[in-house]
């Protein structure tokens, strides 16, 4: 049965770390259809900074060869990037075993890694050859193919905002006292508060007109129920 991991690795052992410093501790992410090859080159998103500033500390960046702007969507950048060994090796090490990257971005000084084994010994053979060759990993979660977590309720929300709901679910923002505060959880996923909470509404917004679409409206439900 396929086995879908979270696992977060230093940043220092993977990429962008001096990036990660000299901005700030930016939002980062993978472009959603990004490291399922075994090609080096990624194409990245850069958050909450300008141009000159994110291109300045890419140059700066060890782990970064090359890189080359591709768009600018006016909150984030898309960068085309090519790193050094550590990004090729550990993506290279999921590769060797079976692995899928279906998600990558950056928070707290790590890379957070969302992967796709097609059986849960491949995946501990995987995080197993990634420690032997010096990657500080750390398991996360994992769940099996048939999880409720798997199905299809991400309709009508972005990965970004799927995401941030599901660490504002986990980390107990939704509860009643709240466990963290909007500024706690932004400094968790790694942007600023003013951000994160428009992420929420948007997505919040986004699945309640999906469900009242989908269902009868408040009359429409009295009228059946007096019928």
């Amino acid at each position: 049965m396929a086995t879908t991991g979270i696992i977060s690795v230093a940043m220092e052992d993977i990429a962008l770390a001096d990036l990660y410093q000299a901005l700030d501790s930016p939002r980062c992410r993978f472009e959603r259809t990004a490291g399922m090859t075994e090609d080096a080159t990624n194409c990245i998103w850069i958050q909450g900074h300008e141009q000159a500033a994110i291109t300045r500390a890419l140059e700066n960046d060890a782990s970064v060869e090359t890189h080359t702007r591709l768009l600018d969507s006016g909150e984030e950048q898309l960068y085309d990037v090519k790193f050094d060994s550590g990004m090729t090796e550990f993506r290279q090490t999921m590769f060797a075993h079976g692995g899928t990257i279906l998600d990558a971005y950056t928070g707290a000084n790590a890379w957070t890694f969302h992967l796709r084994f097609t059986a849960r010994s491949a995946f501990s053979t995987a995080l197993s050859a990634s420690r032997e060759a010096g990657f500080d990993v750390t398991i996360q979660r994992i769940f099996d193919a048939d999880s409720p977590r798997n199905g299809n309720a991400t309709v009508g929300i972005t990965d970004g905002q799927y995401e941030a709901l599901c660490l504002a679910v986990e980390n107990g923002y939704f509860e009643i006292p709240r466990q963290v505060t909007l500024q706690e959880l932004a400094q968790i996923y790694g942007c600023t508060h003013q951000a994160l909470s428009e992420m929420l509404r948007r997505a919040t917004r986004s699945l309640a007109t999906t469900i009242t679409a989908a269902n009868a409206t408040p009359t429409e439900r009295r009228m059946s129920q007096s019928d």
